[in-house]
């Protein structure tokens, strides 16, 4: 005989969680200070190299990079920025003050007329064919006659 397929007994509706019942009572507890203490020195190297970005300061956040005085993570952000101004590709500068700082939330904004917008939610997508259509044909002689 095969081995039985499906949930072993007694695993079900029966064994989730009850109402009131936190699946973490006691948390995450206090961080340690010393984490704490890290992260904000973390912030404050970050908000000095940062500036020095802004400015454009290749020398001083090179001299920050190759000193043997300043804390190796200071220096590490340093190297980072430098390489990123210097060589034009801010990858890996971004992904450090994404993780260190945090990522900025998208937003999009919308400026159009809403009376047009609404206008568009209410056509069927046939109507919306024939409009983007009617748009593209419009944009054309436009363009063709420049």
């Amino acid at each position: 005989m095969g081995r039985q397929q499906g949930k072993p007994p007694g695993v079900g509706k029966a064994t989730q969680f009850k109402p009131g019942n936190k699946a973490n009572p006691k948390g995450a507890g206090a961080h340690d200070p010393e984490v704490k203490k890290i992260r904000r020195l973390t912030r404050e190297q970050v908000v000095e190299v940062g500036s020095l970005v802004l400015e454009k300061n290749q020398v001083e956040l090179k001299k920050i990079w190759k000193s043997k005085r300043e804390p190796s993570l200071k220096c590490w952000f340093a190297g980072v920025a430098y390489m990123a101004i210097v060589t034009g590709n801010s990858t890996h500068y971004n992904a450090l003050l994404d993780r260190v700082i945090g990522k900025v939330k998208d937003e999009i904004k919308f400026e159009g007329n809403l009376q047009v917008r609404e206008k568009y939610k209410r056509m069927t997508d046939k109507e919306l064919a024939e409009e983007l259509a009617t748009r593209s044909s419009k944009l054309a002689r436009i363009t063709r006659g420049k």
